[in-house]
């Protein structure tokens, strides 16, 4: 005779119906996400930042034979500034900063002889001199690997080559156009060709800084709003910033602007 299945038991539907749901991702787990799918290329190192202080980790590290660990990569803070919830570091007077980053970024670079550097920041006004130092890879005042910074209302790029000194300062190069709004600033470097990017759009290019970058210090931190050892403050807010052995192009730099994730600029 044909045999009817039991009905099953009770415990046993409520056990099949606990069937767990995968966890959601974190709105930093899916910001990382759409940071790395914007190109091709994958930065070497990036920082994302928000009001959990595990931000102050890299966000992102894909630095080519390397021995140092992420963690040892975390940046320090000290002085005037704060992790917001909204997503980022306001820096008032203080400084992040990182000797093993500018270590291994340093040592990447130099072999590749090119970079680019992308970062979504606000000043907080058009007045900081000095030029206040908003990232750089430097150890004071007249020792550095690169620096973009802020005079007044102009962006600052200070670059050391072989034909520029140790200080990036022969020559430096300066664009007017900064202003305290949410802006996505990509600079890019190979020999003889300097470029500035706003929002993915080509707003400077230069020949006049030459040379090789073959003698880039591995000395140097990774300081993001001061100098190392020296007062060259900047106040304003810092929300990402990711770094490239290679000069991106400017269709590369126009995808990178239009791809951030839409959180970068809710503050």
């Amino acid at each position: 005779p044909f045999l009817h299945p039991l009905p099953p038991d009770a415990s046993d539907i409520a056990q099949n119906s606990q069937i767990k749901a995968p966890p959601q991702k974190s709105r930093r787990e899916h910001d990382i996400e759409k940071l790395l799918s914007r190109i091709d290329t994958k930065p070497l190192l990036a920082y994302l930042f928000s009001e959990d202080e595990e931000s102050l980790a890299p966000a992102i590290v894909s630095l080519t034979a390397t021995s140092v660990r992420d963690t040892a990569m975390r940046l320090t803070p000290s002085g005037p500034l704060f992790l917001a919830k909204e997503g980022a570091v306001f820096m008032n007077g203080g400084r992040l900063l990182s000797a093993a980053a500018g270590q291994r970024l340093s040592l990447c670079i130099r072999r590749s002889d090119e970079f680019t550097l992308e970062a979504a920041i606000m000043p907080a006004d058009a007045n900081h001199r000095g030029p206040a130092r908003i990232v750089s890879i430097s150890y004071d005042s007249a020792l550095r690997n690169f620096t973009l910074g802020q005079d007044g209302d102009r962006w600052v790029l200070r670059l050391r080559t072989e034909k520029t000194g140790y200080n990036g300062t022969n020559p430096e190069v300066y664009h007017e156009g900064l202003a305290p709004r949410h802006t996505h600033i990509a600079v890019t470097y190979s020999d003889g060709d300097e470029r500035i990017y706003s929002n993915g759009g080509e707003i400077h290019r230069t020949d006049t800084v030459k040379g090789t970058l073959a003698n880039w210090s591995d000395a140097y931190p990774l300081v993001f709003g001061n100098e190392a050892y020296d007062a060259r403050d900047w106040a304003g807010v810092i929300r990402f910033a990711a770094f490239y052995d290679k000069a991106l192009t400017g269709e590369e730099i126009r995808m990178l602007a239009d791809g951030l994730p839409a959180g970068v600029y809710l503050l």
